[in-house]
């Protein structure tokens, strides 16, 4: 017996189960984006402030400013490979 997708006709109730298995096995791709997705959503219909061009402009900034730590924690990794040496915090605790 053919299937929905060979006859081209969508029962409404197959819906489901399609919309299921994308689920299953795309859900770590498309999780995260849905999700902040429906943040933005609430918090826009919620809040009178949250969708404004300088609400915007902060959270760019704040994204912008962790991009560039984490980044450049990530780029001592490498370097630190090169010398043989490993990344180690900043401060020593005296025994």
């Amino acid at each position: 017996m053919p299937n929905s997708l060979e006859t081209g006709k969508f029962d409404t109730g197959q819906f489901a189960p399609l919309f299921l298995d994308a689920f299953h096995r795309y859900g770590r791709e498309i999780g995260l984006p849905i999700v902040v997705l429906v943040l933005v959503l609430v918090f826009s219909v919620f809040s009178d402030v949250f969708f404004t061009p300088q609400n915007l402009r902060n959270i760019g900034v704040a994204a912008a400013a962790l991009a560039a730590v984490s980044f450049a924690g990530a780029a001592g990794l490498p370097l630190a490979a090169q010398f043989g040496r490993s990344v180690e915090p900043c401060h020593r605790v005296q025994n």
